[in-house]
C-alpha cells in the first residue's frame, strides 16, 4: 500500500542483500539518514534510541513517573560530551558505571555521578564528598590541593593541611634529597617552624612561644614565653617551670649545669641536695674571711642576714641591761645534732640551745618569722 508520503510494505525489507535473516530491515552495506532515526523498542511513546545531528540520545520508558535519558554529543574541536538527564525536564538524574564480577553480578559502581550535586563517587553509590574514594588510592605524580586536606581514622582527625593566603603560608615538605624535613605554619597567627622557613628551628604559638635557634628576628636560641614548662610532671599548676624527677633516691638528679669542660657547675639531687660543684669559680673556691651573710628558714627560704655596720640600722640607741650578766648567764651545752638534720650525727658538739638563749635574751635569738614570733630557729 502507498501514498504520496508513505510506503507500507507487509513482510520483510532486504536492501543489497537476498538473504532473508527473519528481520523486518536487513541491510548490507552502508546507510546514510539525512535527519534523525529513531529506533523505538517497546513501541510506546518512548524513543529507545534517537540518532539526530551529532548527538545520540538513549532514552528509557516513562519509570518512576519521569523518563531517563543519556546523550553523547560530539562537541566542537576534541569535547565529546556524556550527559545524563531526564527527558523533557532537567530532573537530577545520576550516572554510574558498573563492572561485572567473576560471578556475572553487578558490583559497586566503579565510577557514580550523582545528578543533584555533582559527587563523584568511586567504588560507592552514595558519595558524601564532591570526590568520595571507597577504598585506597595513589598518586604516581603531582598532587594540588586548593582548600584543606582532612584524613580521618574514626572519629578522629589525623591529618588536616590548609591552604593560607597573601600573609600566610602553610608547608609540610619531606625529603632526601634536598630538603630533610621543613613544616611551617601561619606567620601571622600560630607559628611553629622547623626547618629554613622563618628561622631553623623557631615553634611558636599565639599563648606560649618556644623558640629553639632562631626565632624570627634571629636573636633567641632558647625562648620560653608565656605559659608553664613541665618536665616530667603534667599536672602541677601556678610555676613557670617544673622539673618533676623520677624517684627520692640519692643517685638521680633534677637539674644539672654543666660547662664546656664536663665539670659540674650546679646541680640539685632529688631528695633535695644543693650541689655547686668544684669547678673554678664556685663557692667552694671562693673563700672569704668575713662571716656568713645567708640563712635558710624553716619554709626552706634563702635570705640575707643583717649586718653589724650602722649603715644598715636606724634608731641606735644604749642597752641598759648589763651586757655582761648576759653573757654569763648562757650555759654551753655538749650535743649530737638528729641524723635527719645533719650528715654527721655521732659527732659532738659544743654550742649554744636556741631555745635557753631566748629565754635569757629574745634579741640575741631567731624565730621562724620576722617579728619574733614562732618556734626558736638560731642564736
Amino acid at each position: 500500500n502507498s501514498s504520496t508520503t508513505s510506503t507500507y510494505l507487509a513482510g520483510n525489507l532486504l536492501l543489497g542483500t537476498t538473504s532473508d535473516t527473519g528481520y523486518q530491515l536487513n541491510v548490507n552495506g552502508t546507510s546514510i539518514f539525512t535527519n534523525q532515526l529513531y529506533i523505538n523498542p517497546t513501541n510506546t511513546g518512548t524513543t529507545g534510541l534517537d540518532v539526530a545531528s551529532d548527538t545520540i540520545r538513549f532514552r528509557s520508558d516513562n519509570l518512576e513517573g519521569f523518563k531517563r535519558q543519556l546523550e553523547i554529543t560530539m562537541g566542537s574541536g576534541t569535547l565529546v560530551q556524556l550527559t545524563a538527564k531526564g527527558y523533557g525536564a532537567n530532573y537530577g538524574t545520576d550516572l554510574a558505571f558498573y563492572t561485572a564480577t567473576t560471578g556475572g553480578t553487578n558490583a559497586s559502581p566503579g565510577i557514580y555521578i550523582t545528578g543533584t550535586n555533582n559527587r563523584v563517587g568511586i567504588k560507592t553509590g552514595t558519595p558524601s564528598y564532591d570526590l568520595d574514594v571507597s577504598g585506597t588510592f595513589g598518586v604516581s605524580g603531582s598532587a594540588s590541593f586548593t582548600g584543606s586536606l582532612t584524613s580521618t581514622r574514626g572519629n578522629n582527625t589525623s591529618l588536616d593541611l590548609r591552604s593560607g593566603n597573601a600573609s600566610q603560608y602553610t608547608i609540610f615538605t619531606l625529603g632526601r634529597t634536598s630538603t630533610d624535613l621543613a613544616i611551617s605554619s601561619s606567620a601571622s597567627s600560630g607559628q611553629f617552624f622547623v626547618g629554613s622557613v622563618a628561622g631553623d628551628g623557631w615553634i611558636g604559638a599565639t599563648n606560649g612561644t618556644i623558640g629553639l635557634g632562631n626565632d624570627t628576628s634571629g636573636i633567641a636560641t632558647m625562648l620560653v614565653k608565656g605559659g608553664n614548662v613541665l618536665i616530667g610532671d603534667t599536672t602541677t599548676t601556678n610555676y613557670r617551670l617544673i622539673i618533676s624527677t623520677p624517684d627520692s633516691g640519692t643517685s638521680n638528679f633534677g637539674i644539672g649545669v654543666f660547662n664546656s669542660a664536663g665539670s659540674t657547675l650546679l646541680r640539685i639531687r632529688n631528695d633535695g641536695a644543693f650541689f655547686t660543684g668544684t669547678a673554678g669559680a664556685s663557692p667552694y673556691n671562693n673563700t672569704y674571711t668575713n662571716v656568713a651573710n645567708v640563712y635558710i628558714g624553716s619554709d626552706g627560704v634563702m635570705g640575707r642576714s643583717t649586718a653589724s655596720s650602722k649603715r644598715f640600722k636606724d634608731n641606735i640607741q644604749d642597752w641598759l641591761d648589763n651586757g655582761l650578766n648576759t653573757i654569763l648567764a648562757l650555759k654551753p651545752k655538749t650535743f649530737t645534732y638528729k641524723a635527719d638534720y645533719y650528715k654527721n650525727p655521732n659527732l659532738v658538739m659544743l654550742g649554744l640551745i636556741a631555745e635557753e638563749v631566748a629565754e635569757i635574751c629574745p634579741y640575741l635569738a631567731e624565730y621562724e618569722n620576722e617579728d619574733r614570733t614562732g618556734q626558736v630557729e638560731n642564736v
